[in-house]
């Protein structure tokens, strides 16, 4: 089942809630994951996605994608806080060329979110590339799924860009901030539901975790200041990039826990995937 003939069967809310979990997890088995090194974001992706076969393996022609960069801050790009725009850019680009319908770019920012959406760099530079920038500040851009699978999260609203699309992207900023803590590609997911901040809370791992029974990014790109993880499995790209960045996930728990029910390997090692260093 596609994910916009899903849309069309949610309602009322509650409906066949196997069909969700299925339509989140069997889109593309591909266990792929590239770590690209140096240079800037946008090169760093070509690399990696011709290492994992091309965009083409995961959009095909006539394809509606929906990509959710990081813009959640009133940040400029330099912040290292939001999505780079190149990299966005590069991303609509290949989508386009490989005859992608429609491409779609949002996020449920966590501040003022037409200052986020211009200040990131992300928005002018989307539209600029022929996407369609949707906002998330309300409500009614969401649709409610519930499923019986979860233990804590049982509902979600989720953004109906995601729900329309047959290929979800997750680009997501790998960086510990002091203020900010771990921003990385499982936590990017959250900027996918309306409930976004209650999700993130400290202690709410399980929850946190328990996203994933709903969202599944066919692709998922991880940038950080000197390397990129491109890969199928998020949980995986989190794991790699705290160890690039000399940290442990022993207090990351969603990890764990997202290891646990199956939906990413928290376990891998920077020594069990390839490194590139091409430039």
């Amino acid at each position: 089942m596609k994910r916009r003939d899903f849309i069309k069967a949610i309602v009322p809310v509650g409906f066949l809630a196997g069909n969700v979990f299925s339509l989140a997890t069997s889109s593309n088995a591909f266990e792929d994951i590239v770590v690209v090194k140096n240079e800037l974001p946008h090169l760093r992706f070509r690399k990696g996605i011709e290492e994992i076969g091309g965009i083409g393996r995961f959009v095909k022609k006539g394809q509606r994608v929906a990509i959710k960069p990081a813009m959640a801050y009133d940040q400029a790009p330099e912040s290292g806080l939001n999505s780079n725009p190149l990299l966005v850019e590069e991303i609509i680009k290949q989508c386009r060329v490989a005859g992608a319908r429609s491409v779609s770019v949002f996020d449920h920012t966590i501040e003022s979110w037409t200052k986020c959406y211009k200040n990131s760099g992300i928005e002018r530079i989307a539209k600029d590339a022929e996407a369609r920038v949707l906002p998330a500040n309300n409500e009614m851009f969401y649709s409610e799924i519930n499923l019986a699978e979860p233990q804590e999260l049982k509902t979600v609203k989720i953004h109906n860009s995601i729900l329309e699309a047959d290929v979800f992207i997750n680009v997501a900023v790998a960086r510990i901030d002091e203020k900010h803590g771990y921003l990385g590609s499982v936590k990017n997911l959250a900027g996918c539901i309306w409930s976004r901040q209650n999700i993130a809370l400290p202690g709410n791992d399980k929850a946190m975790a328990e996203l994933m029974y709903y969202i599944k990014p066919e692709l998922t790109i991880l940038d950080s200041t000197d390397f990129q993880v491109l890969t199928t499995d998020c949980v995986a790209a989190d794991s790699l990039a705290f160890q690039f960045l000399n940290r442990n996930t022993d207090n990351i728990e969603y990890l764990k826990i997202a290891d646990e029910l199956g939906f990413g390997d928290s376990r891998i090692k920077v020594s069990d995937v390839r490194t590139l260093n091409p430039f």
